[in-house]
């Protein structure tokens, strides 16, 4: 009451209910009854008749105070008011009332204030569960901030990001020990461990964590009288069992704290995401025992999206040739699928794209060409990588604008270090700045891509000691499919232009490289010198063995006045192709089909006697037709005659070699095969056929000797069929049919003559 002890009429109390940090009305409110019991017991204490009570409705239906007689049961009411039409002298006033709190999954925390033009004060209340224990998220707090998010959250991780839940168990003063039984989802692995008093909770490096155990380790101790011990179960239940010693209760030893708090890290072990967002609902359970009594359970569900990483991470450096063994040029570092992911699951393999892009001009030729034999795959123990992958590279420009693009195989669900170096050339001022800029991707990925613009001062090469400052064009031969095969053998011719004059002619080496230099030094054959001012070319005549012939033709010369060549054709519209080897270094991979593999197939003939030995036929010729027979990866095949009409005779020594017979396609719609062979005899008369093959195969069916290994052969066996004779029996037979006959016909031929001669005799004519 105030001092005077009266409250003048006129004066008005207003009561207020929140919920939450906003004004929540929905949560917090006062229902008819527990309006009615207000109502009633202020006529107990001020007087019926003596003050207005008026109400306002929660939510925004009517937005104004009503009065009391309106109030209804289908309504609840966020505020009510009350004013003095008399004053009021006595004793102070005790109001004691109730309202409805709801929604507390979400709210937690309600006030209630009422006040009045001199005062105004605030209850609040927050509200707690009955169990001991509450399961909460680990990083999250509540609105107020005072503790952390016990209602469902979310969160976002990268790939290597953690989880963390935490564990509230609520004590007593007198509680010794609890026992908590931690839960977790599947496919988490717990890597950190702390406990404590809210934000004093403590472990990190001074706990030890195995496949079985938690365990303190430093001597030091947070918190001194409590003994912390723990387990994990193969099924990955964590159990830890806090105990208070040295005569302290749990409050006590944490610092006259009401509650003890657990923290647990988890990392994500299950598959992870490859390029899209990974959406994971994770409920985690934990229960307590508080001095082997149960003291509740709890859980808690956080929906962790998990991004995917990126699959490439690059580096790049530019190295000055500072040491022998060192390569001068710009070096480049790609870490690839880091988390050893499938990242095509149609394929042992997936395709890296690394592009890198410069601008060349025509006063200084400005060159980036890729070292063939920096390009290495590491493996995640930093070995070289030595089957299994290829690359290849190729340079395309627009303009000014160069792309020099290197394609890598690589082997899929591995962490491989791709590195390479590109060798820079052009005459270029010493200590220029000079940024290229390089990509990389993997087909197929929205996650597997990089940029890297990279600026470095380009410093001329020392010409002491090893270092050379002579420009060269540099060839190295290579198979068009991977150019980690180099190919040696092959021989490359320089023409000059225009006459076709030969000038010199070079092999690669065992690494597939040749260098042409002004001098001409390192060729195998030379037949003149390299004149100013004039364009050569050169082109490969003789391809190493396998490999097809490469039409290709490369145009260099010499100008040490940058001059164009004075036997430039009209043709060269674009002459940035044009190497000088007075101002310019140049690398160029030339590029052979490797040729389709064959085989040999030797067609024999043998003859053979009735009697199955083997004679020997110099008369007379065979024929017969060569089938090939094609199979699909399916398993299905189908026959077509290769070859028709084939003859063998004595001649030929009844041998026949077919050479370069393919053993690998495509069929008409395009699908791979690939083909054996086998061979038809056309009928001999009198001869059974058979054959055999260089498998040890035999058959008397021609299609059982399909064949397609190195030096097969297949032989076309004849033998002769039997002749049989009747056996005599014993009786006459036939024998006295044919002296009958004969006898006829002499006795016929006999009167013939005799009638000639009589009819000769009376002078008749013949």
């Amino acid at each position: 009451m105030p001092g005077d002890g009266t409250i003048p009429a006129g004066t008005e109390f207003t009561d207020t209910l929140m919920a939450g940090n906003n004004d929540d009305w929905d949560s917090h409110y006062y229902t008819k009854d527990q309006i009615d019991d207000i109502y009633q017991t202020l006529v107990s204490i001020l007087g019926e008749g003596n003050f207005e009570f008026s109400i306002w409705e929660s939510g925004q239906a009517t937005w104004q105070y009503t009065s009391y007689d309106q109030i209804s049961s289908d309504k609840t009411y966020r505020q009510f008011k009350f004013k003095l039409l008399s004053d009021y002298t006595g004793d102070d006033i005790t109001l004691e009332y109730k309202s409805t709190a709801t929604n507390v999954s979400t709210v937690i925390n309600f006030t209630n204030t009422i006040s009045s033009s001199s005062f105004s004060s605030t209850a609040n209340y927050r509200y707690e569960t009955e169990s001991k224990i509450t399961k909460m998220d680990g990083k999250e707090y509540t609105s107020d901030g005072k503790d952390f998010q016990a209602n469902d959250t979310s969160h976002t991780i990268n790939s290597d990001g953690t989880i963390f839940w935490r564990v509230k168990i609520n004590l007593d003063d007198s509680d010794q020990s609890v026992t908590i039984v931690d839960t977790p989802p599947a496919d988490l692995q717990l890597v950190d461990f702390k406990f404590g008093s809210l934000n004093q909770e403590f472990g990190g490096s001074n706990i030890s964590i195995t496949d079985t155990s938690i365990s303190w380790i430093n001597t030091w101790k947070a918190y001194s009288n409590i003994d912390m011990s723990g387990a994990i179960s193969s099924d990955g239940k964590i159990t830890a069992t806090f105990t208070a010693i040295n005569g302290t209760t749990l409050k006590q030893a944490l610092n006259n704290n009401d509650a003890l708090y657990v923290v647990y890290e988890f990392k994500y072990t299950g598959d992870l995401p490859l390029d899209d967002d990974l959406v994971l609902s994770l409920t985690n359970e934990a229960s307590a025992t508080i001095d082997g009594v149960p003291a509740g359970e709890d859980d808690h569900t956080q929906t962790i999206t998990i991004t995917p990483s990126q699959k490439i991470s690059k580096e790049a450096e530019w190295h000055k040739n500072d040491t022998t063994d060192d390569i001068r040029g710009v070096h480049y570092k790609l870490t690839l699928n880091p988390e050893a992911q499938d990242l095509n699951p149609d394929s042992d393999t997936y395709t890296l794209t690394d592009t890198l892009t410069y601008t060349t001009d025509v006063l200084t030729n400005l060159s980036y060409d890729l070292i063939g034999s920096s390009v290495k795959l590491l493996d995640s123990s930093g070995n070289e990588v030595t089957d299994g992958w290829s690359w290849t590279v190729e340079k395309v420009q627009d303009g000014l604008t160069v792309k020099s693009i290197l394609t890598v195989i690589v082997p899929d669900e591995q962490t491989y270090t791709l590195q390479y170096v590109y060798s820079v050339s052009g005459d270029i001022s010493n200590n220029t700045n000079l940024t290229v800029t390089n990509t990389a991707s993997i087909e197929g990925l929205k996650t597997g891509s990089t940029d890297n613009n990279y600026t470095y001062t380009w410093e001329e090469a020392d010409t002491s000691g090893t270092a050379t400052t002579d420009k060269y064009f540099k060839f190295t031969k290579v198979d068009a499919a991977n150019y980690r095969t180099t190919l040696k053998g092959a021989t490359f011719n320089v023409y000059e232009y225009g006459t076709d004059e030969l000038v010199a002619s070079y092999t690669t080496n065992d690494n597939g490289t040749f260098y042409i230099y002004k001098d001409l030094s390192g060729a195998t054959e030379t037949y003149a010198s390299l004149s100013q001012d004039t364009l050569y070319y050169v082109k490969e005549v003789t391809a190493p063995s396998g490999y097809d012939l490469s039409d290709d033709v490369y145009y260099f010369y010499y100008s040490e006045d940058s001059s164009l060549p004075s036997n430039l054709g009209s043709e060269f519209s674009d002459t940035s192709q044009l190497v000088n080897l007075a101002t310019q270094s140049k690398s160029v991979y030339v590029e052979d089909e490797e040729l389709p593999p064959t085989i040999d197939l030797t067609v024999n003939k043998e003859w053979f006697t009735a009697d199955g030995d083997e004679t020997s036929r110099s008369d007379g010729s065979i024929t017969y037709d060569v089938i090939q027979v094609a199979t699909a990866e399916d398993g299905t095949s189908t026959e077509s005659t290769y070859l028709s009409g084939e003859t063998l005779s004595h001649a030929d020594d009844w041998t026949k070699t077919y050479t370069d017979l393919p053993v690998s396609g495509t069929d008409s719609s395009g699908n791979a095969v690939t083909y054996t062979y086998y061979v038809k005899e056309n009928a001999v008369s009198g001869y059974d056929t058979s054959y055999t093959n260089s498998n040890g195969d035999s058959s008397t069916t021609a299609a059982d000797m399909a064949i397609a290994s190195d030096s097969a052969e297949i032989t076309i066996e004849n033998t002769a069929q039997k002749q049989y004779n009747l056996p005599d029996t014993g009786g006459n037979g036939t024998q006295w049919h044919y002296i009958a006959g004969a006898v006829l016909s002499l006795l016929a031929i006999g009167l013939l003559i005799f009638k000639v001669y009589k009819r000769y005799q009376i002078g008749g004519h013949l």
